[in-house]
């Protein structure tokens, strides 16, 4: 089940301003979701309890390395999910969610873009 969360978590127009990463028990998954917070949290985003559901998570059903990224935004339980088929597969999934979703660019180890928030 999702945890409730404050529906003022979002804008009128969808731009997320705060959420809660849950992760699962791996080193892997963990890393991730501290990954997500760090720049989720350098574009403006609040990481609180009552924030909107962020779920990552390692699924057996996935290959190894492969990734899915979906989120419910309709009914009672809105929630975005970022699960890997391994943990490199969360990895690149969470990854793959900032470049694509938040605009976020890693052209080096130290040539990293993370633009502000749209809110």
């Amino acid at each position: 089940m999702v945890p409730p969360y404050d529906p003022e978590s979002l804008t009128d127009a969808g731009v997320l301003k705060r959420a809660t990463i849950i992760t699962g028990e791996s080193e892997t998954e963990i890393f991730a979701g501290e990954e997500l917070a760090k720049y989720l949290t350098q574009k403006g985003v609040e990481i609180a309890e009552d924030g909107f559901p962020i779920i990552i998570f390692q699924d057996v059903m996935l290959e190894d390395d492969c990734y899915l990224v979906d989120a419910i935004l309709h009914g009672d339980e809105k929630s975005l999910t970022v699960r890997g088929g391994n943990g490199r597969g969360v990895l690149y999934g969470v990854y793959g969610f900032l470049e694509k979703f938040c605009g976020c660019h890693w052209y080096e180890a130290k040539v990293i873009v993370t633009p502000e928030n749209d809110a």
